[in-house]
């Protein structure tokens, strides 16, 4: 008889409801471990993980999902706001799609609940107890010739956690890596990813040290793609120098035969001109 698979191998399932159901995201390995995820509107997180709500939500059924999901909106747009230094009462009217009373309204249940503060000026930030009800799902790259398996991957990065932050490349990186220009400049890739609807927050790296970003944004999980040269050590070590508990997550793409570096390969004449 075949052995039941592990969460995160082909097969296997995880319990939702009562029910069981299959884990269709892509597998990753986790620190030696395994991860999976699962694609339902009141689950979109880890089955190996599950976080307690945030504080000031109560438990209680489908009131409560749409409760929680309102709140944590409220909670992911005051952390995207103080990296990117928008108005947070701002960030979370927009990020709910709701008016800037409604959006303080929700953001006044939380602070009952421990979850945000409001300073001398009046200006909303994360407690801790509201930073770590999140995870923060960190990924980085090129990002010039966007393509199906830049869109899988980070679709099964946003799966890993609540967060998205995509940082990309700067123009002197990018011709280090690439041996040659961009097509785009930083600017542009930044705003290239950071209209895609996965992702919650995209930066330009530091020109000289990854690891000052990766402080700027404390993840909790580090994504790296398929063909992404990053040594899982090297990362690991790096976030520990900075008191960083992170997990590496090598995401498998499904289109692995489409990459930039093939799309060059086949249409780099047309591509750049020469």
């Amino acid at each position: 008889m075949r052995e039941k698979p592990r969460i995160g191998e082909a097969g296997a399932g995880s319990l939702y409801k009562g029910r069981l159901i299959d884990t269709h995201a892509l597998a990753v390995g986790v620190n030696g471990g395994f991860c999976s995820t699962i694609d339902t509107p009141e689950a979109q997180m880890c089955a190996c993980r599950r976080k307690p709500l945030p504080a000031g939500v109560k438990q209680g059924g489908a009131a409560t999902v749409a409760v929680k999901a309102a709140e944590m909106t409220a909670l992911k747009a005051l952390y995207v706001s103080s990296i990117d230094g928008s108005d947070p009462a701002g960030a979370a009217a927009a990020a709910g799609n709701v008016g800037l009373a409604e959006a303080e309204g929700r953001l006044a249940s939380l602070e009952a609940g421990g979850s945000v503060e409001r300073d001398g000026w009046g200006r909303w930030s994360l407690t801790d107890v509201g930073r770590s009800s999140l995870d923060v799902v960190f990924a980085g790259g090129v990002f010039d010739i966007i393509h199906p398996g830049h869109i899988h991957t980070l679709k099964a990065a946003r799966r890993l956690g609540d967060v998205l932050v995509v940082v990309v490349a700067t123009d002197a990186t990018a011709r280090r890596m690439k041996k040659r220009a961009p097509l785009h400049s930083q600017d542009e890739r930044r705003g290239l990813v950071a209209s895609l609807s996965t992702v919650d927050l995209c930066l330009v790296g530091d020109e000289s040290d990854i690891f000052r970003t990766v402080d700027r944004v404390r993840p909790q999980v580090i994504a790296l793609g398929y063909d992404q040269v990053h040594q899982e050590k090297y990362i690991m070590d790096g976030c520990r120098r900075l008191g960083l508990d992170v997990r590496i997550a090598r995401l498998q793409s499904p289109v692995p035969e489409i990459s930039s570096s093939k799309i060059e390969a086949q249409y780099g004449d047309a591509i750049h001109g020469t």
